[in-house]
């Protein structure tokens, strides 16, 4: 005849340890996930600034380069020296 095999024991002071160990891994978990989330959060933060500074900075920069004053001065000219160009052709 065999002998049964005795299962595994596991007492309820080992398993409260392991839960404890559990909850303290958990907590470790979340405090790295959190500091993880704000970086990302900071990072995105500071993105979009530096977007936002970017897009004024090339506003102001095509503004200040063509103004619509010197625009309409250019198209007058060309307007003025095309009109005159066809008037001596035409004739």
């Amino acid at each position: 005849m065999t002998t049964p095999e005795t299962g595994i024991v596991i007492s309820l002071p080992e398993i409260y340890a392991e839960v404890r160990n559990l909850g303290k891994t958990l907590g470790r978990v979340e405090n790295t996930l959190t500091t993880h989330v704000a970086d990302c959060v900071e990072r995105d933060r500071r993105r979009d600034t530096q977007f936002d500074d970017h897009e004024v900075r090339i506003r102001a920069d095509e503004a200040n380069r063509w103004p619509r004053a010197n625009v309409v001065a250019i198209a007058t000219v060309t307007g003025a020296a095309a009109a005159l160009a066809a008037l001596f052709i035409a004739r």
